[in-house]
């Protein structure tokens, strides 16, 4: 008989568990890492602590075999790929940046001159909206689905995280203003920031950061999984390469909070905005599932000025491990384990430097693309006739001058063909595809099949080409380079964690970063971006959803 009297205890018990969690998530917190390759998590796993991404790993559920599915991952085209579930040949966004045939201008991924910066001391700073997307996005759909009830933020410190990220319906989108160190926004969204935020900007934390001293947050000579200090190859923080970091003594008096973006506290600072905007906002204590996501870009900043094998890339993991630990605290504290859903992703990794594959004596070299485009106009007007057949090059991808392709008579296939042929034989060039094959071909090689799905019709160039494995195009601005198709840019670690997660689960099944969107869509009962054609993910929630 007392046998009998605990388990009816014990199936009451977990009947009112089971009850409590709700039937979808209050809250989804997505937090993209920007630059974050999938071997971090494992080669700085000794320095995280218990409750950061060591316990994504042990109470949530990992994706291990997640790929960016197209080719040349910029981090404009990749977060918006993220935010739609859809490639760069559906929403548009083909290049942080790309070449408009029609007026013969570079044409920013954001830039949109009929609006202003909302927040900024001058209104002109940021003329930025979401209008170059193609398609809808998650939050575009979740707005649409619940009649605008459910809400949706995004917060990055760069326009180009926060806007991307999110959408055109979204209730409030938030960056960093370099020039005052307050989080702005464009006036496509509002005509004035929240009263909350505007309480938050006049508390001027910006200023407490730049008094900051970055050092490393362990002993250095423990970060043994890293180059020394004072590697030659890297650019470094104002010309400085070695810890320490003083950000009063580094940063540039025009734009002086730049340099937040090009350290940890930067990271921290994007934190403290988006705990506000939860906490103010309510987010997650409504009836319908509210959304935010939250861009992490300063790993990215750093490991452009500093490579993927520094120290100071390492102490950015590391410090970033206490603000996922932070984030676990205040959404278990505040919303409850069952009631909100965390994703941590990452819009793509990075190349290895090329001087340090030089130095062991690995397959390496750079691409001069000035020099090759120069020699490849002067091979086309010997073919063609003179004139400047090369109209623009940037991001591996080639647009030819077709005005001068027509005046000439020219069959614009066949002269992408030649060009593409003669492109194959220089150094350094392992794939040379061109715009008409993209059009009309169906590609079993899988890196063929990346650049396909990069390339628009609207938007890209007559001719991309991939670099050979290690290759790196020349350019000065950053030590290492994410456009490329290759693993260590396109594999990507994916946590999941909170509600109905099934604790301890590792997912080997391939996926692509493209079915993150498509897995929400599922789980909360909405239509999908209407370019988002990625598979849910089979086996992060337990069997009782």
């Amino acid at each position: 008989m007392l046998r009998v009297f605990f388990a009816i205890v014990l199936s009451l018990v977990l009947f009112t568990s089971q009850a409590q969690i709700p039937d979808k998530p209050k809250l989804i917190v997505h937090v993209v890492v920007e630059q974050m390759r999938y071997d971090y998590i494992f080669s700085f796993y000794s320095f995280f602590g218990r409750n950061g991404f060591a316990k994504l790993l042990r109470e949530g559920s990992f994706c291990s075999q997640v790929h960016i599915p197209f080719a040349f991952p910029q981090t404009a085209p990749s977060y918006a790929s993220i935010a739609s579930g859809a490639p760069p040949s559906a929403h548009g966004i083909i290049g942080n940046s790309w070449h408009n045939r029609l007026y013969k201008v570079r044409e920013h991924a954001i830039t949109n001159h009929s609006y202003s910066c909302v927040g900024c001391s001058q209104a002109a700073l940021y003329q930025v909206a979401p209008t170059q997307f193609f398609v809808s996005t998650f939050t575009d759909e979740l707005k649409k689905a619940t009649q605008g009830r459910a809400r949706s933020f995004s917060v990055g410190l760069t326009p180009l995280s926060a806007i991307l990220l999110s959408g055109q319906q979204s209730d409030g989108v938030y960056w960093l203003d370099d020039m005052t160190g307050a989080w702005v926004t464009s006036s496509f969204y509002t005509n004035a920031l929240p009263s909350w935020l505007q309480a938050f900007n006049r508390k001027k934390f910006g200023d407490i950061y730049l008094t900051k001293e970055w050092t490393t947050r362990y002993p250095i000579s423990q970060y043994t999984q890293t180059l020394a200090d004072d590697t030659p190859f890297e650019i470094g923080i104002s010309n400085k390469k070695t810890f320490p970091y003083n950000l009063s003594k580094l940063q540039n008096k025009f734009s002086p909070y730049t340099i937040l973006k090009q350290t940890p506290f930067g990271n921290t600072f994007t934190k403290d905005i988006a705990l506000e905007l939860i906490e103010y906002e309510r987010l997650g204590k409504g009836n319908y599932t509210d959304y935010i996501t939250i861009a992490f870009t300063a790993l990215g900043e750093i490991g452009n000025r500093f490579g993927s094998m520094s120290k100071e890339v390492q102490d950015c993991m590391i410090r970033l491990d206490f603000e996922i630990q932070f984030l676990l605290q205040y959404l278990e504290r505040e919303i409850g384990k069952d009631n909100f859903l965390l994703i941590v992703s990452s819009n793509h990794g990075v190349q290895t430097p090329a001087p340090y594959l030089e130095q062991q004596n690995i397959s390496t070299g750079i691409f001069r693309h000035v020099e090759s485009m120069y020699i490849l106009n002067k091979y086309l007007e010997v073919k063609y006739g003179e004139g400047t057949w090369v109209e623009y090059y940037f991001a591996q991808q080639i647009y030819l001058n077709r005005d001068l392709v027509s005046r000439k008579n020219l069959n614009l296939a066949e002269v992408q063909a030649e060009a593409a042929d003669f492109l194959i034989q220089l150094a350094g060039v392992h794939t040379a595809v061109t715009a008409h094959a993209m059009n009309t071909g169906n590609f079993f090689d899988e890196g063929k099949r990346k650049m396909a799905l990069s390339y628009n019709q609207k938007r890209s160039g007559d001719i991309f080409i991939e670099l050979l494995p290690g290759w790196s195009e020349q350019i000065t601005d950053v030590v290492a380079q994410h456009i490329s198709s290759y693993s260590e840019v396109t594999h990507v670690p994916l946590f999941w964690y909170g509600w109905k997660v099934n604790p301890r689960s590792r997912i080997s099944q391939s996926y692509y970063t493209t079915d993150i969107i498509p897995t929400l869509c599922d789980i909360l009962g909405i239509p999908r971006p209407n370019m988002a054609y990625g598979t849910p993910i089979d086996g992060i929630f337990s069997s009782s959803q």
